[in-house]
């Protein structure tokens, strides 16, 4: 599977070295082709698009709606995660911009502080994430990637709680004057044992 991740801000930076770190086929795309992360091929992000199966959206929430309109042809038959929170709307998803797409909400949660380094006082982190079915492994292989631990909430129709735990988290945030905050479901290791 070769992963373009679009946007190497601090998200994306994330999931490129947590791929690196895994061993995964991954390119950047970018508006001029070129970047200044390493020896990693670089394309523009039409060529990036066209050479991967799965695409990471990570570029400025408030310009996904467009990148969406202006690739979603590009972008059938690919698995889409959207890292995006486009905090100028709400939903600050773009799952209704991506109806028709293989779109998977995540890594959109937590402030990026945690997702860099997803071990809080010996836990490993909780990533949420929503998706169709066939897109989970590939949702999952990369969250893990990143060392969080992925925790499907269920389909698209459910991206309005990443958003509500995105508010939650961004209260506890200010409330204790801290960044590095995150979420561990407990009790899930238990229901795997059971099925």
């Amino acid at each position: 599977m070769k992963i373009a991740v679009i946007g190497v801000g601090k998200v994306g930076s994330i999931i490129v070295k947590g791929a690196l770190r895994n061993n995964m086929d991954v390119i950047i795309g970018s508006r001029s082709g070129k970047s200044t992360f390493g020896e990693i091929p670089t394309y523009n992000i039409g060529r990036a698009i066209e050479l991967a199966e799965t695409i990471v959206i990570a570029i400025p929430g408030s310009e996904t709606a467009k990148f969406l309109s202006r690739y979603k042809e590009k972008l059938i038959d690919k698995v889409v995660i959207d890292v995006t929170n486009d905090i100028t709307n709400w939903p600050f998803h773009h799952a209704n911009e991506a109806k028709g797409l293989k779109y998977v909400r995540a890594f959109s949660m937590l402030g990026f502080e945690v997702m860099a380094l997803p071990i809080i006082e010996g836990q490993q982190v909780d990533m949420l994430y929503v998706s169709d079915e066939a897109e989970r492994e590939t949702a999952e292989k990369i969250i893990r990637s990143t060392g969080l631990r992925p925790v499907f909430l269920g389909g698209i129709d459910k991206a309005d709680i990443i958003d509500n735990v995105l508010h939650l988290w961004g209260t506890l945030a200010a409330q204790y004057k801290s960044r590095n905050l995150g979420f561990k479901i407990l009790g899930l290791n238990d229901l795997k044992k059971k099925e």
